[in-house]
């Protein structure tokens, strides 16, 4: 009998390790989960992270907008813009101090520290209008280097964006493709306004659709600066936030910014309807159908 009953105490200890290692598993998932949500929310409040020789956690980081133009460092580019044939490579290149973080844009959509960073060539296969800046260690940057690109032939690409196929669930890091429904001017924005956007692809659940194209979605301005001359135009920066209306609220993460012509007089920043926007699922979400 004291066997049989020592064999259950042991069982019942090795179960109660198991979940305790099972409860610490899920916290530390968990904690993992929330800090890969706060680096990008770091991001979308235009937090710097490129190595530039200084820590960021000991300074404090201005706002994009504030960030001075350094008009005496510039980039250029290995291939002139117009009529190329697909798949040239066109590098950017920079011309000033030894320390810099290169960002560019291929959508019309202004670079920022949130853009895709420059690691190689970029293949043009279509048209697309590239845009770049490069970042100093002083809190400055290049101006911003702007250029079309069309190739010799093409084929046009349906308007129609594919469907995003789930088993019942949207996983973090999917990226959904969204659509500017309205303009936006500097001139009269403010910093909170909500932007028009909508799905720009339907959400299936095994064939069904559960999130139909032209769902709203949730996003705002989080910064309105003022032109302040031809080297400093307007700008706004769009954080977007979730899918509403949805069965399932799904919140999402994604910023674009939009600046004004540099070197005109008003350097007001527009906005446009029908530009597109990527935003990544925030969170693992279970779809309902």
């Amino acid at each position: 009998m004291m066997a049989a009953q020592t064999q259950q105490n042991m069982a019942s200890d090795a179960n109660a390790q198991i979940q305790s290692m099972l409860q610490l598993s899920a916290v530390t998932q968990a904690a993992m989960t929330q800090l890969a949500m706060t680096q990008e929310i770091l991001t979308q409040q235009q937090t710097v992270t490129w190595d530039a020789g200084i820590s960021n956690s000991a300074l404090h980081i201005p706002p994009w907008s504030a960030w001075k133009v350094d008009s005496s460092n510039y980039l250029n580019l290995s291939v002139k813009p117009g009529t190329v044939k697909p798949g040239t490579q066109v590098r950017i290149k920079w011309r000033g101090g030894e320390y810099a973080g290169v960002y560019y844009t291929l959508d019309g959509w202004s670079p920022s520290p949130a853009s895709t960073p420059y690691t190689g060539p970029i293949t043009i296969n279509g048209p697309v209008h590239l845009q770049a800046i490069a970042l100093d260690s002083g809190w400055t940057r290049t101006p911003i280097l702007d250029a079309e690109y069309n190739v010799t032939s093409t084929v046009n690409p349906s308007p129609e964006k594919p469907a995003v196929a789930t088993g019942g669930f949207l996983r973090a890091g999917t990226v959904l493709k969204l659509k500017t429904a309205a303009e936006v001017t500097s001139n009269a924005a403010k910093q909170g306004d909500k932007v028009p956007l909508v799905l720009d692809q339907d959400v299936t659940v095994s064939g069904a659709i559960v999130i139909p194209k032209g769902t709203p979605v949730d996003a705002v301005l989080t910064q309105v600066a003022p032109s302040k001359g031809p080297h400093h135009p307007a700008m706004l920066v769009v954080a977007v936030r979730s899918i509403q209306n949805a069965v399932t609220p799904v919140k999402l993460l994604g910023i674009e910014t939009m600046q004004g012509a540099a070197g005109q007089s008003s350097g007001e920043a527009v906005i446009e309807p029908g530009m597109i926007v990527d935003a990544k699922v925030a969170v693992d979400t279970k779809l309902l159908r």
